[in-house]
């Protein structure tokens, strides 16, 4: 079977569920097929895999005492 012609670059949506194996299988094979064909997408996909890793890999933070308290006295004057 012939893969599909490249109508269209593929959305940052698509690229997300590729990244994390969600959608179907045949629509991760249609992102894989247009990324074998597509340097553009390839380039994107590449980049956003490299922020998503980082954001995955991260530490998490807890915020400093008395954060949120200190958020909302400057925040509740302007509700």
């Amino acid at each position: 079977m012939l893969p599909e012609p490249l109508t269209h670059h593929l959305t940052d949506e698509e690229l997300l569920l590729d990244f994390y194996a969600e959608g179907t299988a045949a629509d991760r094979a249609r992102v894989r097929a247009h990324l074998e064909q597509c340097q553009e997408c390839r380039a994107l996909d590449r980049d956003l895999r490299a922020v998503l890793t980082a954001v995955d890999t991260a530490p998490s933070t807890e915020p400093p005492s008395g954060f949120e308290r200190d958020m909302w006295s400057r925040i509740e004057p302007l509700l």
